[in-house]
């Protein structure tokens, strides 16, 4: 079996993907770390024209919907996301835009679950993320996922909140993305802190005046935790102010 030692980010993972595929191997391994064997795996590099080349393959074969299976798929916190996405281009290429009809191929339910686990994630955040105001006026939403969702939340956010300065942080894997109102790009948190120990004056009153609210509106005897949980799990509810004061 062929092994390929690619950088750990999405183009280095469809350059990986992009050459496996032409080599024609029947199966593959994809490794983000040298195993330090005698006969090491194969060293890809990045190439954002190879990338681009893969997904414009896909796009003309087999449909936009399909790019966006590969572009999500691999965000689910999964294993195998390089062998998984191999087998799912090997049978895309072979089925072309019947692909996603090959239920019983263990490739395409795969792939389609992991799609259905960072969509429904990244749905959720879109109205769960809770973005609070630091004394320098940027806003920001700290969260944990259980998916490699920050991307297309923030891009989400990039359209919903267009004319703010904002940072979306993902705590569990402390990675950043900042909107300076224009582009999207990467922030450093690593090492700061928490920064919600930065919040504004006007910030910590509206917390509280939120959570005041939230404790006078409440009604015990219809308090459901276990329903409140369903749409909102537990794991989330650190960062959500309103949930602190119940």
């Amino acid at each position: 079996m062929h092994s390929y030692l690619y950088e750990d980010c999405f183009e280095g993972l469809l350059s990986a993907l992009a050459l496996a595929l032409s080599e024609g191997a029947p199966a593959c391994e994809f490794v983000t770390t040298d195993p330090g064997l005698l006969f090491g795996p194969i060293r890809v590099a990045t190439d954002p024209a190879v990338a681009t080349g893969l997904l414009d393959q896909v796009r003309k074969l087999a449909g936009e919907e399909s790019v966006h299976r590969v572009c999500q798929a691999p965000l689910a916190e999964r294993p195998d996301p390089g062998g998984v996405l191999f087998a799912y281009l090997q049978t895309l290429f072979e089925a072309g835009r019947n692909v996603d009809g090959w239920r019983t191929n263990a490739a395409v339910r795969e792939v389609l679950e992991r799609v259905r686990l960072v969509g429904a994630e990244a749905h959720k955040f879109k109205g769960l993320l809770r973005f609070m105001e630091l004394r320098d006026g940027t806003y920001y939403a700290p969260f944990e996922p259980d998916h490699r969702i920050i991307l297309p939340v923030a891009h989400y956010f990039t359209q919903r909140l267009a004319d703010q300065h904002w940072v979306i942080h993902d705590r569990k894997r402390d990675v950043a993305l900042l909107w300076d109102g224009r582009a999207l790009q990467a922030a450093d948190f690593a090492g700061a802190g928490d920064p919600r120990d930065w919040v504004s004056d006007a910030e910590r009153h509206f917390q509280d005046c939120w959570r005041t609210y939230t404790r006078h509106i409440a009604i015990d005897e219809r308090r459901n935790p276990r329903l409140q949980a369903q749409f909102m799990p537990r794991r989330y509810w650190q960062y959500l102010p309103e949930m602190n004061a119940l």
